[in-house]
C-alpha cells in the first residue's frame, strides 16, 4: 500500500462523498462529517522519519481535534498497533487467544530476529510452531514488502526466510478466509479466497504476495482447490 493522496470523505456539503486531497489544507475542503481513510502508508512513512508524511498525518489530527463532531475511521491510535506484526501478536497474547480453552484461537507464532538457523529451529520448537509455517514481514501495512510472504516446509528451507519476520503455523482452512468488519454495533462478514490446504511433507519454499491470494476475484495456483473423484 503506497501513501495515497486522495481519501473518501462524507461531507455536509451537497455533493456527498468527495475525495480529500491530503496535499491541500483540509479546512478548505470541508466541513466534513466523517473521514474514511487508509493512511497506513503515510503512518509507516512517518514512523520511519519521513517529515512530509508526518506533517500530513498531523494535519488530519489537528483537523479532528478542532472539529470534534467529525468522525475519523479508523482513529490513528487504533491503527498504530496493527502496523507491526509483533505488536499485533502481542495483543493476541494479552487477549489469551493462544489458550486451548479460548472460543477464538490463533495458530502458534514466534518472531525470528536473525537468519541463525539453529537458533530459529530452537525458537520454532519452543513456541510450538509447526511445518508448514507462513513467514511474514514485521511491517504489516504501508509497504509493498508487507505482503511478500513465504511458506516454509522444513528445517532445510529456513535459509529462505527474510529476518526479522514472524513465523506462524499454517492451518488448513479449505481455501476460504472470512474478514469481519465492525462499525459501531454493526458487523459485516466478507468471504475471501485464501490458500488451499497444504500437506506437511517437505517441498520447495513457496513465495507469494498475499494480495494475490486474498483479494476478490484473484487468481493464483495457491487458491486452486483440487476436486478429486474416486471411481469404484
Amino acid at each position: 500500500d503506497e501513501p495515497e493522496k486522495e481519501q473518501k470523505v462524507e461531507s455536509r456539503r451537497p455533493q456527498g462523498n468527495i475525495q480529500l486531497d491530503i496535499d491541500r489544507p483540509i479546512t478548505e475542503q470541508g466541513p466534513f462529517d466523517l473521514i474514511l481513510h487508509k493512511f497506513t502508508g503515510l503512518m509507516v512513512a512517518a514512523r520511519g522519519g519521513d517529515i512530509t508524511a508526518e506533517l500530513k498525518i498531523n494535519a488530519v489530527k489537528d483537523y479532528i481535534a478542532k472539529h470534534s463532531d467529525c468522525k475519523l475511521i479508523d482513529r490513528f491510535e487504533n491503527i498504530t498497533h496493527l502496523l507491526d506484526r509483533q505488536q499485533q501478536y502481542q495483543l493476541l497474547i494479552e487477549c489469551h487467544l493462544l489458550e486451548s480453552d479460548s472460543l477464538v484461537c490463533t495458530p502458534s507464532f514466534v518472531t525470528l530476529p536473525t537468519a541463525d538457523i539453529q537458533n530459529n529451529i530452537r525458537l520454532l520448537r519452543e513456541n510450538n510452531v509447526t511445518y508448514p509455517f507462513v513467514c511474514k514481514p514485521i511491517v504489516a501495512h504501508g509497504k509493498k514488502e508487507s505482503h511478500q510472504m513465504s511458506i516454509i516446509f522444513d528445517d532445510d528451507s529456513l535459509t529462505d526466510i527474510q529476518p526479522p519476520c514472524v513465523a506462524q503455523s499454517f492451518i488448513n482452512h479449505n481455501a476460504v478466509l472470512y474478514k469481519v468488519f465492525i462499525i459501531g454495533d454493526q458487523q459485516f462478514i466478507v468471504e475471501r479466497p485464501s490458500i488451499k490446504n497444504l500437506t506437511p511433507r517437505g517441498q520447495a519454499t513457496i513465495h507469494f504476495d498475499s494480495n494475490d491470494v486474498s483479494k476478490p476475484n484473484c487468481s493464483s495456483f495457491l487458491t486452486e482447490v483440487c476436486i478429486c473423484a474416486t471411481v469404484s
